[in-house]
């Protein structure tokens, strides 16, 4: 991607600016300057909204750059053209703001807007104007997000100076955004979540272990658990004996039970039954009442006539109701009638208006219609201009390539003579490749010598330092085993004591005593003596005896390492014997002088590499140059003649079209001058005679309706009238049905009566089905104590003797059951118990290698072992590699082979400061230094060559993407004069032949400096930009 132009139209401190950039092609660099706030980075932040629709610094809302002096009137927007790929795009973009309103007072808010031209690989224009589509079409075609094309194109020098003299963790910080690691970072965060998961569980496993143990009280629970488990398995065996003795015991008084139980039951159901026999008999008397049963089945006669003949009621009923009805519909007829009358009257009145206007909309169709007729000519002047001003666009266009081809066509040829010149001779890069091949297979076998006595001398004083620190334990071991023989020797006095004295207090007066035969103690001093358990001697014993194996477990290793240290020291000096051969004039006494003089060799073996490369690759691209240089003229040349004929017949085609615009101008009439008001006016006049013709048809189907409405009424009120003489005549005969009916069944009942039973009708059947049900009961009640007398007949119950009986059986079941619901409980708890202890036993011992392994890969990943270089940081340790290897290329042109950045190979106490230092290798002073010894100017080559390095590896690394521009802000004024005149001539030995490179800076010294310049003045919070080529300013 390469700028070309863009334009500013208030955004930020300028107005309306167009900011050329191809004003600058060809020159090795070129100064941005102007005062702070002038507007510097306010074009950065106008090229990055106008790609992403986002500032370069994101830190601003794009609608926060419309200039604060911008009217109402006056939009807010970027335009900006950029090549990329051999193709042009002009991308323009507009921010959220608030703009007035076209029609009206005030002002209204207009949404962000984009548009983006460019033509496809078949010449045709294409435009995209939504906002998405637009941001995913520049991101695939550049191959970056925003924050990544800020990064690439705008080199904050002064912060890569920071980067150059940094730790690691804040070297890795920069590189984790600038290569996308974040997910190893991510990774091994999650891999130390995983690890105290792992130690969680077993902790908490290990909670669960001894809370089990707590709840078999039986066991002692200061077993450890190896002991644990073989006592609780025995305190099982004994749970499970006793616990089958009582359940054979509870079995047996189960089936004593059973038998009194059956018995109590027996004598139980008897007295009940008797009671029942005694309750039945009351309960028949109270239930027969013949004479009450004979009015009920009257009544349930006359209910069954009189539903016979409800039907007919009914039917009375419902003719009553829709005689109702039917009058009610015909006083709502004549209603509607009337309303009717009213509406198509209005309708009428209308229809006469309409006829009056006839005339008139006839007359106005006439003049559309002629009018109309007009168009074809108000469309040829349309397209005739439109004509006009493409085939203007494309003669700019032609005359602007054609310049640029004559100009390219220039450089061309110069750049093939340049190429020429750069031809080195091919029997020189043959002896320098191998003298070369010889010096790395010395430097290899001399690494490998190196590794194996940095290894043996690691291992050495590594293993010093442990001898150290066993030779610490083991005095520490013999102090301690000082210290608990002491411990076990008073433990033992004492209890040896306490027994003295228990056994004294036990002897009859008069006998001897079993230590010194005396018969008498007159004075005894034991009873001041402390009491000591055998158990606290038997710990002090094994206390002793546990120091004693570790000691001797030490000693055995201490012997070991002896050994070791030995073997080391002689195959030291094998190695330096090795070493000495292959580089016999050194000095070679351990791995620092080796490392230094491998250093110094590998030094000189990549200056001469770099030298033979740079020779062999310049050999290789001049000669590839001049053959696509030529190819490149002579097809420039083809494409140039072809410009210039189509530029001659363009201005042909120009003329002629002018001519003919003329003349179709001057057949339009004249009181209307353009096709859009003519396409106005035609608009307003049919919008006037369709409204017409709408509102006379609309009206003339009203008038229909209604009429049609009217003769539907009077059909209506017919058909009421004779439906309503129907319904009178069918009541008629409906009333002398139900009084033949009466007189037959049910003469002697009244009217009230009458009524009465057809409010009844809902309860017949519960009343047929009472009486039913209650002359079943009486035969049932019949039948039952006809049963008990035959069954109680001269039997007595003996209820409380057999309930004492049963009483008894099952208190004795319950002592019985409590005692094996106990021991039950016992066992099966106590086989809960050990089985989950059991298995959290198991668990937790598979699970201690799992947590060791989770920990050990969390050291590794993470990088909190001894190597302190995690997985992220060594990746981004390969990619720095990359970027030094990148930078040293151009570090060693502006330092005449002096410097060289290198990776600090030896890791540093802390992580901080391991995996991403930077040291600086001086070939004057042959030796490896920190890059906080450089000097201004030599601090800021290095950063240059660094932040330039680092810029093209992050291009590589997304996706190869070239952006052929690049702005380097520096801060300058912190330099003195010397680092000042060393920075500017690193900066103008900067290859700028396939990009822009611009210098973005305020210190006026510079200006004096570089030729070619932007010059940024700002006058009342207004800025414009001046062109200075050659030290003298242009005008625009």
């Amino acid at each position: 991607m390469k700028p070309l132009k863009i334009e500013l139209q208030n955004f930020g401190p300028y107005e309306k600016q167009i900011i050329d950039f191809s004003r600058f092609e060809g020159a090795p660099l070129f100064l941005i300057s102007g005062k702070t706030g002038s507007g510097k980075t306010t074009i950065f932040d106008a090229m990055c909204y106008a790609l992403f629709g986002k500032t370069s610094g994101m830190d601003r809302q794009p609608e926060q750059m419309r200039s604060g002096f911008a009217q109402a009137t006056q939009k807010t927007c970027v335009r900006f053209t950029f090549s990329h790929q051999n193709k042009v795009y002009l991308i323009e973009r507009q921010p959220r703001q608030r703009l007035a309103k076209k029609r009206g007072q005030g002002t209204t808010e207009r949404k962000m807007e984009a548009c983006l031209k460019f033509k496809d690989n078949a010449g045709k224009e294409k435009e995209l104007a939504k906002v998405g589509a637009i941001n995913t079409f520049i991101q695939e075609l550049l191959s970056l997000t925003p924050e990544q094309f800020t990064q690439i194109i705008m080199l904050p020098q002064g912060k890569f100076r920071s980067f150059l003299e940094a730790d690691s963790n804040e070297k890795e910080r920069l590189l984790r955004d600038l290569f996308g690691t974040e997910i190893f970072k991510l990774w091994a965060d999650d891999l130390q979540k995983h690890a105290k998961q792992f130690f969680y569980e077993n902790e908490k496993r290990r909670t669960q272990i001894d809370i089990l143990k707590k709840q078999v009280e039986e066991v002692d629970q200061e077993l450890e658990l190896p002991d644990w488990l073989p006592a609780m398995e025995s305190y099982l065996k004994g749970i499970t004996v006793k616990a089958k003795a009582a359940e054979k015991a509870l079995l047996q008084q189960d089936k004593l039970l059973a038998r009194a139980q059956q018995h109590y039951e027996g004598q139980k159901q008897l007295q009940v039954e008797i009671q029942e026999l005694h309750e039945l008999r009351q309960l028949l008397t109270q239930k027969y009442q013949p004479q009450e049963d004979t009015q009920k089945k009257k009544i349930i006669a006359q209910l069954v006539e009189v539903q016979k003949i409800e039907p007919l009621f009914v039917q009375q009923e419902d003719l009553q109701e829709t005689l109702r009805e039917t009058q009610a519909k015909l006083v709502t007829n004549e209603n509607n009638q009337t309303a009717l009358q009213i509406k198509l009257d209005e309708q009428l009145k209308n229809e006469k208006e309409l006829m009056k206007q006839q005339t008139e909309m006839e007359k106005l169709q006439h003049k559309v219609n002629l009018y109309t007729e007009k168009v074809p000519l108000y469309e040829k002047a349309a397209r005739l201009k439109a004509d006009l001003l493409e085939c203007q666009h494309m003669q700019r266009q032609l005359t602007a390539k054609k310049v640029t081809y004559e100009k390219k066509e220039q450089q061309i040829a110069a750049e093939i003579e340049a190429q020429k010149q750069k031809i080195v001779n091919e029997a020189e890069l043959s002896q320098q490749a191998l003298q070369l091949q010889k010096q790395v297979h010395e430097l290899e076998r001399g690494a490998e010598l190196l590794k194996s006595q940095r290894t043996k001398e690691a291992e050495f004083t590594e293993l010093q330092q442990t001898l150290h620190v066993k030779q610490v334990e083991l005095t520490q071991l013999a102090a301690a085993e000082k210290a608990a023989n002491q411990v076990y020797e008073r433990l033992d006095n004492d209890f040896a004591l306490t027994q003295i004295e228990r056994l004294r207090q036990h002897l009859l007066p008069g006998a001897p005593c079993p230590v010194c035969g005396s018969k008498t103690h007159p004075a005894p001093v034991l009873n001041a003596v402390k009491q000591v358990s055998e158990n606290e001697v038997k710990d002090a014993e094994k206390n002793v005896k546990q120091i004693l194996a570790q000691k001797g477990q030490l000693e055995g290793k201490l012997t070991a390492m002896n050994k070791r240290l030995v073997e080391l020291k002689a195959e030291l000096r094998t190695v330096s014997q090795k070493l000495q051969r292959l580089f016999p004039a050194a000095d070679l006494k351990n791995s620092s002088l080796t490392a230094a003089l491998l250093t110094k060799k590998e030094k000189a073996l990549h200056a001469a590499q770099s030298v033979f490369k740079r020779n062999k690759t310049e050999n290789q691209q001049a000669s590839l140059q001049i053959t696509n240089l030529h190819a490149e003229l002579k097809e420039l040349q083809i494409t140039l003649n072809a410009v210039v004929q189509n530029l001659q017949a363009t201005e042909i085609e120009c003329a002629k079209g002018k001519v003919k615009l003329e003349q179709a101008i001057a057949q339009l009439p004249s009181e209307l001058t353009s096709l859009k008001d003519l396409e106005e006016f035609l608009t307003l006049q049919r919008e006037k005679l369709t409204k017409f013709k709408v509102r006379r048809e609309h009206t003339h189907s009203v008038i229909e309706d209604l009429e049609g409405t009217r003769t539907l009424l009077l059909s209506m009120e017919k058909e009421y009238q004779r439906n309503l003489q129907a319904l009178q005549e069918k009541g008629k005969q409906t009333a002398a049905k139900i009084a033949q009916k009466s007189a037959q069944h049910l003469a002697d009942l009244s009217p009230a009566q009458l009524t009465e039973r057809r409010h009844q009708l809902p309860q017949l059947a519960n009343l047929q089905t009472e009486f039913a049900a209650r002359a079943a009961e009486i035969l049932k009640l019949r039948v039952k104590i006809e049963q008990l007398e035959t069954r109680t007949a001269a039997q007595v119950p003996r209820l409380v003797q057999s309930k004492t009986e049963y009483e008894a059986a099952g208190k004795k079941r319950q002592e019985l059951l409590l005692e094996y619901s106990s021991a039950n409980q016992r066992k099966e708890t106590a086989q809960k118990n050990f089985a989950a202890v059991e298995h959290h036993w198991t668990k937790y011992q598979e699970q201690l290698q799992t947590e060791a392994d989770w920990n050990q890969l969390v050291e590794v990943i993470g990088g909190k072992g001894r190597v302190k270089l995690g997985l992220e940081r060594y990746v981004l340790r390969s990619y720095l590699k990359r970027v030094l290897q990148v930078a040293n290329q151009r570090l060693f042109t502006l330092t005449s082979g002096r410097y060289r950045l290198e990776l600090a190979q030896e890791n540093g106490s802390y992580a901080t400061n391991t995996g991403l230092e930077l040291n600086i290798f001086d070939d004057d002073l042959g030796k490896v230094r920190s890059v906080h010894t450089l000097s201004g100017g030599e601090s800021f080559i290095a950063a240059l060559c660094l932040a330039l390095a680092l810029a093209e590896v992050v291009q590589r690394a997304h996706g190869g993407t070239q952006i052929e521009a690049l702005f380097i802000d520096e801060g300058f004024g912190a330099l003195d004069d010397d680092a000042l005149q060393t920075a500017l001539e690193a900066l103008q030995t900067l290859d700028a032949q396939h990009r822009l490179i611009g210098i973005i800076s305020h210190v006026s010294a510079l200006r004096a400096q570089i030729p070619d310049q932007l010059r940024i003045s700002s006058h009342f919070g207004r800025s414009q930009v001046h062109y200075v080529a050659d030290f003298e300013e242009i005008a625009d």
